[in-house]
């Protein structure tokens, strides 16, 4: 079993777990139609942060010194990629609102802000920086729009 500090485990499950908040919210755009477009645009959003976590991996090299490992908890991420992936099977065909559904993505955006997840890694390395500024910005960026949807009901 791989260290709880190697980077390529962490960056491998911070990545599915993007990927699998894409999923959910690829299943959310065909079952609420009236919000299809909101859905669609998160999706493609999250499936790019699995893709930006992915491109991480080519430095992980240059992440070993830097992950946290006292801040990373992979069985707790794990457990709500689990979550989030029998969220997704349970979407089609289910009487789910979509009060109910953009309050289950709020939590999982709220989440993943409260725990800091993508703070595990501090380097010096601009693109890193880059690419974790851009995941912690989208994550608020997200919880916002979803908030903002929510509201508006």
């Amino acid at each position: 079993m791989p260290a709880r500090n190697d980077p390529r485990m962490v960056v491998e499950v911070m990545a599915a777990h993007e990927g699998a908040i894409g999923d959910l919210y690829a299943a959310y755009a065909i079952q609420f139609r009236e919000a299809a477009d909101l859905w669609r645009a998160m999706a493609d959003e999250e499936h790019t942060h699995a893709q930006m976590l992915h491109g991480l991996l080519q430095k992980a090299d240059e992440l070993r010194v830097f992950v946290d490992a006292d801040r990373f908890n992979p069985v707790a991420l794990r457990t709500s990629r689990e979550y989030v992936v029998e969220q997704t099977r349970v979407v089609e065909g289910s009487s789910l609102s979509l009060r109910t559904a953009l309050a289950i993505a709020i939590q999982l955006e709220g989440a993943l802000i409260e725990s800091r997840a993508f703070e595990v890694f501090d380097s010096d390395t601009v693109s890193v920086r880059t690419t974790l500024d851009r995941l912690r910005e989208d994550t608020a960026r997200h919880r916002q729009r979803l908030r903002d949807r929510l509201a508006g009901l």
